[in-house]
């Protein structure tokens, strides 16, 4: 029993690992696909060093990826977090999400 509780948790923790990762990257940006039926994404941190983004970041309000146009429409948690070097951003009309945590320490 010990065992199961021991596998589940790695599998658990292992999920959890996918399920920040990043789908593309465009001008510097990380998007995740929400939606392919919507053609949606949200902007993720950068999955080699999450305080990498800095200076002034310009969120599009769409982004080209290789089989459409995805409207930007989140902001994911933790996405901008420890970025002490971030400036400024500008985010979009069409973002009508930002999850907790997306700017925390920045």
């Amino acid at each position: 029993m010990k065992s199961q509780r021991y596998i589940f948790t790695i599998l658990l923790l292992l999920y959890a690992c996918i399920a920040t990762a990043y789908d593309f990257e465009k001008d510097g940006i990380y998007y995740k696909i929400t939606s392919d039926v919507d053609k949606t994404v949200s902007v993720v941190s950068n999955p080699d060093d999450m305080s990498a983004y800095s200076g002034v970041i310009t969120i599009p309000e769409t982004v080209s990826y290789t089989y459409g146009t995805f409207s930007v429409t989140s902001i994911a948690s933790s996405a901008f977090s420890y970025c002490s070097s971030l400036v400024g951003i500008t985010i979009p009309n069409s973002v009508t999400v930002i999850e907790q945590e997306a700017f925390m320490n920045s």
